[in-house]
């Protein structure tokens, strides 16, 4: 299964599929814990929960062309939510955090033919968003 980006939700007007991600992914609530201190010396605490957004984080190996292309999306809908469909077959709905976006070139240019394989770029992604 890939990892389908469908850009913008709810109208969506373009689809990027990319492989699986290189070393798994992670997942975890986006909840926060905040400790305070009152004048007393009362420890309080406080949990701010964001009503079951979870954070997700991928990171990608990819040709040149597809890192283009991912940009090009990035460039022209990052201020507005996206539809994901991840490699469990799970369907998220929320916003890329990444700021910036950083594309690191793992491999020098040559032909993307046969055994020998093109540049290749990795791409960390964090995703915060709603199971659909």
């Amino acid at each position: 299964m890939s990892v389908l980006i469908h850009a913008p939700y709810p109208t969506i007007e373009t689809v990027s599929v990319l492989p699986n991600p290189q070393f798994s992914d992670s997942e975890a609530l986006a909840d926060e814990v905040e400790i305070k201190r009152a004048m007393n010396g009362k420890v309080r605490t406080y949990v701010k929960t964001k009503n079951g957004r979870r954070k997700l984080i991928w990171e990608f190996q990819l040709a040149r062309p597809k890192t283009l292309e991912l940009y090009q999306i990035f460039k022209s809908y990052f201020s507005m939510k996206f539809l994901v469909e991840d490699h469990h077959s799970r369907r998220w709905v929320g916003n890329f955090v990444n700021n910036p976006f950083e594309f690191a070139s793992n491999n020098r240019a040559g032909p993307d033919i046969g055994t020998v394989k093109g540049e290749r770029y990795t791409i960390r992604l964090e995703f915060e968003g709603v199971e659909q």
